[in-house]
């Protein structure tokens, strides 16, 4: 990942690679394949900040010309009348977006190298509620963490029953040798949550989550199911856009 992005922008790719899309770097932002079955026309979507007003997000969206033998002139009229699946990308993208931004209305700027051009501008929200509550409950994890030192929570996930064979017991594990400070208690969380992949181990951690009395694990389990929560709900959004 290209540490020089915009932190603005920072926030809009990591929420549509949770919603499944493809991003990749691009110049002063990030570049998101508009593609998926059975839509006959695909396209790029670009997220990037003004060379000279850097509080300014653009949305650019970049989509091939059908017919290369047809000019951008003659073109230009008849995309202004009927600018292709213009429609579908807007709401897809929208509800990507759901959240973070709001994206307005593209307008068509004109045909260049055989692609078509159109521009959006770009507003981002307040940050997310969900984001917020996951900080203060990171920041809380590692207050509660203070001073416990590995067999004391060996000890106590004994305490609630589960085995060392358990995957979710790992999971736990490797996030609490992993919390050296929030962000990187969120990320060892994240990392898990791909290894919680059957209905017994989803019923395991949701029920420590509803029956723990080990007050230093409460935040821990929140943030683990939390974040087991958006790696599904990444993976359905996969399956849906393709």
């Amino acid at each position: 990942m290209d540490k020089s992005i915009d932190p603005k922008i920072e926030r809009i790719r990591e929420r549509l690679e949770d919603r499944g899309f493809d991003v990749d770097d691009a110049e002063r932002g990030i570049s998101v394949l508009l593609d998926s079955d059975g839509v006959a026309y695909g396209g790029m979507l670009d997220f990037y900040t003004l060379k000279n007003d850097d509080t300014q997000i653009r949305a650019r969206l970049r989509k091939k010309v059908e017919d290369p033998d047809i000019s951008c002139e003659e073109l230009e009229d008849r995309t202004l009348h009927a600018p292709y699946d213009l429609a579908f990308f807007e709401n897809v993208i929208r509800e990507g977006l759901q959240g973070v931004a709001k994206i307005g209305r593209f307008h068509y700027y004109g045909c260049n190298d055989e692609t078509h051009y159109y521009y959006a501008r770009v507003e981002l929200a307040g940050e997310p509620p969900e984001e917020i509550l996951r900080k203060r409950l990171a920041k809380k994890a590692l207050e509660q963490l203070g001073g416990i030192d590995s067999k004391t929570f060996r000890q106590e996930l004994d305490t609630l029953g589960l085995p060392r064979s358990s995957i979710v017991r790992l999971a736990m594990t490797r996030i609490f040798r992993s919390a050296s400070d929030t962000t990187e208690l969120v990320n060892a969380a994240a990392s898990e949550a791909g290894r919680i992949v059957n209905a017994e181990e989803w019923k395991t951690l949701r029920q420590l989550m509803n029956e723990n009395k080990v007050p230093f694990l409460s935040n821990i389990l929140y943030i683990l199911w939390d974040q087991v929560s958006r790696y599904y709900m990444k993976k359905a959004w996969e399956t849906l856009h393709g």
